[in-house]
């Protein structure tokens, strides 16, 4: 990866941030090296001398961003202490493309092969933010590009090996997806579905099913919850290549509504049996 940029400033002493300005970020394949392979006689005289060029195989995701402002504070402490050298961090503007046309996977490969285990050195961003971000996303398969954009991003906390959970936890997220519009917004309570369990307790009876109990949760037991909302989404993102009757389906949207819910320190899902009758959900 390649980071380039116009000039850095300090703007503010007190608090330490640096300013950079017109940003460009690439990642491409390149030649790795080149090994020289001579050939000698029995008495030491070169015979033959060749070259050989060796290529990364671009199997990843490849792109091209230029970025117009990026504000960096950096912590000497959190160096220390293994947590990269960058405290906070925000990001206006940015545009360019992201390549994954070049991605392949091996056959019965296994995802956990690749599954980001945390080092000593990973950044760990405690003030993360984002500004107004358009991306044209090229995707394997012969799937069609689509446009990302992002118009304001805040998270808590930003860490390469739990990437995906701060996004989702994040304070708030705002962005359009191939035209769907979405957001990730901090919710104070968590949905208990009691309309639905009404009229699921209703059918049971009437049925003579046995009875599920409500979950023992509350909103003690989370330290976050969050909800995902996307509207319009288009069919194709959720069951190209699919078999079956979902993938028939060859035209529509999709609404989603989906809420994370980060249990707190002291409480597992372990701990949480699955049975039936009137104690569906008990603690061990």
């Amino acid at each position: 990866m390649t980071v380039s940029f116009e000039n850095a400033i300090v703007p503010d002493w007190n608090y330490g941030t640096i300013q950079l300005k017109n940003c460009v970020v690439s990642r491409r394949p390149k030649v790795v090296k080149v090994i020289e392979r001579v050939e000698k006689s029995v008495d030491g005289k070169v015979l033959n001398t060749s070259y050989e060029e060796a290529f990364d195989d671009g199997n990843y995701t490849q792109f091209d961003l230029t970025i117009n402002e990026i504000n960096v504070s950096l912590s000497f402490w959190r160096w220390i202490s293994g947590k990269g050298f960058i405290d906070t961090a925000s990001f206006k503007g940015i545009r360019g493309i992201v390549d994954r046309t070049h991605v392949v996977w091996k056959k019965d490969d296994d995802p956990r092969n690749y599954k980001n285990f945390y080092k000593p050195g990973d950044w760990e961003i405690e003030n993360f933010k984002i500004e107004d971000v358009l991306l044209t996303i090229y995707h394997p398969n012969g799937f069609r590009p689509c446009q990302l954009s992002i118009y304001n991003a805040d998270l808590d906390i930003f860490r390469k090996n739990w990437l995906m959970l701060d996004v989702m936890t994040c304070n708030h997220l705002s962005g359009c997806y191939d035209g769907s519009l979405f957001t990730v917004n901090k919710i104070s309570n968590f949905d208990t579905f009691k309309e639905e369990s009404i009229i699921d307790t209703l059918v049971n009876k009437k049925l003579g099913r046995k009875q599920f109990s409500e979950i023992p949760f509350s909103n003690n037991s989370f330290q976050k919850i969050t909800r995902f909302r996307i509207d319009n989404l288009k069919i194709e993102h959720l069951n190209k290549g699919m078999s079956g009757p979902f993938g028939w389906i060859n035209n529509g949207t999709v609404d989603i509504i989906a809420d994370i819910m980060v249990l707190e320190e002291n409480i597992s899902l372990n701990d949480i049996l699955l049975t039936e009758g009137p104690e569906t959900y008990q603690r061990k």
